[in-house]
């Protein structure tokens, strides 16, 4: 694991939340959202996504690392846990509002298309190479 694409996946991975709730928007909506409605879900949606990066995505790479896990399966079903965890502390304590139950099914599909993005980037495509080299199935 290289530095420099460690970085760009911190940098690039927390992105892909907001961009998970635009795609939940249109599919969701008979009619299509504004354009225009995208940089307000980017600005809502990205600080959050970074903060879960740093409270809960770092420490869960270090133990994964610990443990020697490199199976984007375990990538995405981490990404997904911090994804719905993340969502109920903001629903909970921030959001004085009803929120639909499928706003957690999203939250975690979009915790876990941000972990699959940063294990893309952080090992690439080489599956094989990361999980066998290392001995895990």
């Amino acid at each position: 694991m290289s530095r420099v694409r460690l970085i760009l996946g911190l940098l690039v991975a927390p992105l892909m939340t907001p961009l998970t709730f635009v795609i939940a928007m249109v599919s969701r909506s008979s009619v299509p959202p504004s354009s225009s409605i995208i940089p307000v879900v980017f600005a809502l949606y990205t600080p959050f996504a970074y903060a879960a990066t740093l409270i809960f995505g770092i420490p869960l790479l270090f133990l994964f690392q610990r443990l020697r896990w490199k199976n984007p399966f375990y990538f995405m079903v981490g990404g997904a846990l911090i994804g719905l965890v993340t969502s109920l502390v903001i629903i909970g304590l921030l959001i004085s509002w009803t929120v639909s139950r499928g706003d957690y099914g999203w939250s975690a599909v979009a915790g876990a298309f941000s972990a699959l993005v940063f294990w893309v980037i952080l090992y690439g495509f080489k599956y094989d190479e990361v999980v066998y080299k290392h001995g895990e199935i």
